[in-house]
C-alpha cells in the first residue's frame, strides 16, 4: 500500500461500458466435425474440436483493441499556431491497452478482437476507445486481420463490433465496408447452436482465412469494481489514523491506496473472485458469447493513483503480471471460458493462448 499526499483534483478517465445481455432466437449449426491447429512462432497450438460450440471454446481477445495505433507518449503539438487534435500524456496513459496494432496482437496471441469504430464527419470510419478517438482506418485494420488469417488458414479470428459512436449512419457504413472487404457480420440468431466448424464456415474468405464478425451477441459482464488502484479506508478513518487534515480549497491531502502489484493482495484478489465467477457461468443455450475481462477497470480514483505512481494501463498490466499469472495458474481451473479479454497481450500472450487452447 502506497501512501501520497495528493489532491484528488487530478485528471479523470473514466471508460464507458455497458453490458450487452441479449435474447437471441433461431438456429445455425456446423456441418460433420473437423480440427484444426496451427504453428506460432514453432509451438503447435490446437483449435481442437470443430463440434465444440463457439460459445463454449476459448479465444483470447484484446481489450479496447484499436488502442495499439496509439502512440502511448504523443504530445499536443502547434500546427499553424493552433494545437492539433493529437490526444497525447496523462489521457493516452489511460486509454492505451495494447502495444501494437492488429496484425502485431494476432502476432502476440490474440484471436479476438474488441473493435469499437467511430464514424467522423467527412464519412471516414476510425475507431474509438471512450472519447479518445483513433485516428486509423477501421478498414486498413481490418485488412491486416484478413491479410493474417490468410497466411493462417487453421485459424480462426473473431471480431466483436460494438459501441458504434459518431455519425448517426455508423453501424450501417461499418457493415456496407465490412461486406466490401469480404467479411460476414453475423446477426446473433445465427449463433444459436453455432459451432467452431460452422464459425469457420460462416467466417470464410476468398483467400482462403476464416474471419468472423458479430454485432455485439456478447455477454460482457463489466465489473467497475475491478480496478488496479483502491483506497482501503474511508477518508475520514484515514485522517483520523494518520493526521491528516483538508488543504485550503476543501480537497483531501492524504489519501492511501493498494495496488495491483504491491504486497498487498486485494486488488488482485478481486479480479481472481471475478474471473471464478463468470468462469462458473454455464454458457447460454442461445449462442452468447460470454467474456471475461481479465484486465483492470479504470475510474477517477484510480487514473489519479496510478498517474501519481508514474503508471499507465500498459504497465499496470505488465507490474501485476497478470497475463502471465492467469497463463500459469489461473486458465487451467477455469470450467468455463470463452473470450478473455486482456490488456497489452504482447506481453506473455503466446503463453496464455497456449494455455487456453490446452483446456480443450
Amino acid at each position: 500500500m502506497y501512501k501520497l499526499s495528493i489532491s484528488l483534483a487530478a485528471i479523470v478517465l473514466s471508460e464507458h461500458a455497458s453490458a450487452h445481455n441479449l435474447n437471441l432466437r433461431g438456429a445455425l449449426r456446423g456441418a460433420a466435425s473437423s480440427s484444426y491447429s496451427s504453428d506460432v512462432n514453432g509451438t503447435s497450438l490446437s483449435l481442437g474440436d470443430g463440434s465444440t460450440p463457439l460459445n463454449e471454446y476459448g479465444f483470447l481477445m484484446t481489450h479496447d483493441s484499436a488502442t495499439g495505433y496509439l502512440n502511448s507518449r504523443r504530445r499536443l503539438s502547434e500546427v499553424e499556431g493552433t494545437a492539433t487534435e493529437q490526444v497525447g500524456g496523462v489521457v493516452n496513459d489511460w486509454a492505451i491497452t495494447q502495444s501494437t496494432g492488429f496484425g502485431g496482437q494476432l502476432g502476440c496471441g490474440a484471436r479476438a478482437f474488441d473493435v469499437r469504430p467511430y464514424q467522423k464527419d467527412d464519412g471516414s470510419i476510425i475507431m474509438h476507445h471512450g472519447d479518445v478517438k483513433v485516428d486509423h482506418s477501421f478498414t486498413e485494420a481490418i485488412q491486416e486481420v484478413i491479410d493474417w488469417a490468410n497466411s493462417n488458414t487453421d485459424e480462426l479470428v473473431l471480431l466483436y463490433l460494438s459501441h458504434f459512436d459518431g455519425a448517426s449512419t455508423c453501424e450501417t457504413e461499418v457493415k456496407a465496408a465490412m461486406a466490401t472487404l469480404g467479411v460476414h457480420v453475423a446477426a446473433c440468431s445465427e449463433l444459436s447452436g453455432l459451432t467452431v466448424d460452422g464459425a469457420m464456415t460462416l467466417g470464410a474468405l476468398s483467400g482462403g482465412g476464416r474471419v468472423l464478425a458479430t454485432d455485439g451477441c456478447v455477454a460482457e459482464n463489466y465489473d467497475s469494481s475491478i480496478t488496479c488502484y483502491k483506497n482501503p479506508f474511508s477518508v475520514e478513518k484515514f485522517q483520523k489514523t494518520e493526521g491528516g487534515d483538508k488543504g485550503a480549497n476543501g480537497d483531501v491531502q492524504f489519501l492511501g491506496f493498494d495496488t495491483c502489484y504491491g504486497d498487498d493482495m486485494t486488488t488482485r484478489n478481486s479480479m481472481y473472485a471475478y474471473l471464478d465467477t463468470v468462469a462458473a457461468m454455464t454458457p447460454s443455450s442461445d449462442g452468447t458469447l460470454n467474456m471475461a475481462q481479465g484486465h483492470w477497470q479504470s475510474d477517477s480514483y484510480s487514473v489519479t493513483a496510478g498517474t501519481l505512481s508514474g503508471s499507465s494501463l500498459l504497465k499496470d498490466e505488465e507490474s501485476s503480471q497478470l497475463n502471465s499469472v492467469l497463463a500459469s495458474d489461473k486458465v487451467a481451473g477455469y470450467a468455463h471460458l470463452n473470450l478473455l479479454e486482456v490488456d497489452n497481450v504482447c506481453d506473455g500472450g503466446l503463453e496464455l493462448l497456449a494455455a487456453i487452447r490446452a483446456r480443450a
